[in-house]
């Protein structure tokens, strides 16, 4: 199963890149790194239980680094916008 994900990721990122000569992953990465404060400012005024489960992880964000920052932004995100972070993400 993991090959087959592998496999298919590959796939999406070969072919976005070959009709639009973008690099899918690097410009979401790019414009991840470059929107994080405002996000972060964003999901910070969030309320109700979306704002309960973003608020720790809003809070870990100024001791991590990198991947781990992106990770923690992208869960925020996913909280935000009602979806669930068990099924999107496998660790």
């Amino acid at each position: 199963m993991t090959c087959v994900v592998i496999t298919l990721l590959f796939q999406i990122k070969e072919e976005f890149r070959r009709i639009t000569t973008i690099h899918l992953q690097r410009t979401f990465l790019t414009k991840l790194d470059f929107d994080t404060p405002k996000l972060q400012e964003t999901f910070g005024t969030k309320g109700g239980v979306a704002g309960t489960k973003i608020r720790p992880l809003l809070d870990s964000l100024s001791r991590q680094r990198g991947e781990d920052r992106r990770d923690a932004i992208i869960r925020c995100l996913m909280e935000f916008l009602g979806e669930s972070t068990e099924e999107l993400i496998k660790e």
